[in-house]
Formats: C-alpha cells, sequence, structure tokens
C-alpha cells in the first residue's frame, strides 16, 4: 500500500474530504486507495492555519496536532493534471 505525507492540518482537511486537490511538483501514476500520512512536524507556517476561521469550521472536534508522525486515513487518487 502507498502512502503520502502530508503536513497538518492539511491532511486531516483531506482525509475529511474537505480539500480534495493536492499540489505537489511531480506527477503521480499510482490511482487508487492511498494512505495519507500526517508528517511528524508542521512546515513553515502551517501552525497559524489552526487559528483561520475556515480550519476551526472544518475540523470543529479535531486535533490535528495530536495526529502528527501518524498514518490517518486513506482516499482514493482518481486523476493527475499538470497545473499552470
Amino acid at each position: 500500500m502507498k502512502a503520502l505525507s502530508i503536513w497538518q492540518p492539511l491532511a486531516s482537511l483531506i482525509v475529511l474530504g474537505k480539500k480534495e486537490c493536492e499540489t505537489r511538483s511531480w506527477p503521480i501514476q499510482h490511482r487508487g486507495k492511498l494512505l495519507i500520512h500526517a508528517s511528524k512536524k508542521f512546515g513553515n507556517g502551517q501552525k497559524f492555519m489552526f487559528e483561520a476561521p475556515y480550519f476551526q469550521e472544518h475540523l470543529k472536534g479535531i486535533d490535528p496536532g495530536k495526529t502528527l508522525g501518524c498514518l490517518i486515513g486513506m482516499v482514493d487518487v482518481v486523476a493527475c493534471v499538470p497545473s499552470s
């Protein structure tokens, strides 16, 4: 089973279905089930997101900080498109 590491709180939003697209600098060939791993630490500027109204609204009752370094869910990859 393949997995993708993503910074919190974005990883939780992906698993919850609130964030449907993820941007990477490389294309992914994989289609189908993919585990989502919450990175062990926050990226630059990620902590401030917890205080933003958008994230507070969509993460009610969830503390993404407690899931750092954990597999938190599974998604279904259906496409990969180039970004511009």
